[in-house]
């Protein structure tokens, strides 16, 4: 596979935001469900169950997915803040 510039940005440019969106869905599911990371080896039945109910029946979830879309901005925005630190010094 020959990968270019333009084919390497691109691929950047379109799972920023996805991965951004999935730590802000994680953020969420640590601060507000309380979920630890050994949860997922602990008592992974649970912590599924939750993810489907909330992926599920969004509008029950309106709190989950304004959590992830809010905090998934906020690191989007420091990462391109981050990133662009050295243009501006």
């Amino acid at each position: 596979m020959n990968l270019t510039l333009a084919n390497t940005s691109r691929f950047k440019f379109s799972t920023t935001p996805i991965i951004c969106l999935l730590c802000g869905f994680g953020i969420y599911l640590g601060r507000q469900l309380r979920f630890n990371s050994w949860d997922i080896l602990q008592d992974p039945y649970s912590l599924f169950i939750q993810i489907l109910d909330i992926i599920k029946s969004p509008n029950l979830h309106i709190e989950a997915w304004g959590f992830t879309i809010a905090f998934g901005l906020f690191l989007l925005l420091i990462y391109h803040l981050v990133k662009n630190f050295k243009q501006f010094y």
